[in-house]
């Protein structure tokens, strides 16, 4: 990302079309709480999730954060699936497909 004044730009600068792509910032955190394992306590991931979506709610304070990501949710979960069916599963081999069970 590079920036001049306000303007912001984002360069993906990799010689292959990659993974990379400008979405809803709540996706990556669906995935990270949603799909990774969160070291601790049921009450260190709801703090996880409270701290990401703070300066969200600071930023938009009449705007109901929370209900937001939980709008997200299922929107991220089909996201990764589309990326992954559209842009990862046709790179991987025959032998990779039968292991992960994509025929």
């Amino acid at each position: 990302m590079t920036a001049r004044g306000r303007a912001r730009r984002v360069v993906d600068r990799s010689p292959a079309p990659t993974d990379a792509a400008v979405s809803h910032p709540f996706f990556s955190a669906v995935t990270l709480l949603d799909f990774e394992p969160v070291p601790g306590t049921a009450q260190q991931a709801d703090d996880l999730r409270a701290s990401y979506l703070r300066p969200w709610a600071a930023a938009y304070p009449h705007a109901d954060v929370e209900a937001a990501f939980e709008a997200a949710r299922p929107l991220a979960v089909l996201h990764a699936a589309l990326v992954r069916w559209f842009r990862l599963l046709p790179a991987v081999t025959p032998r990779e497909k039968w292991e992960f069970m994509v025929l």
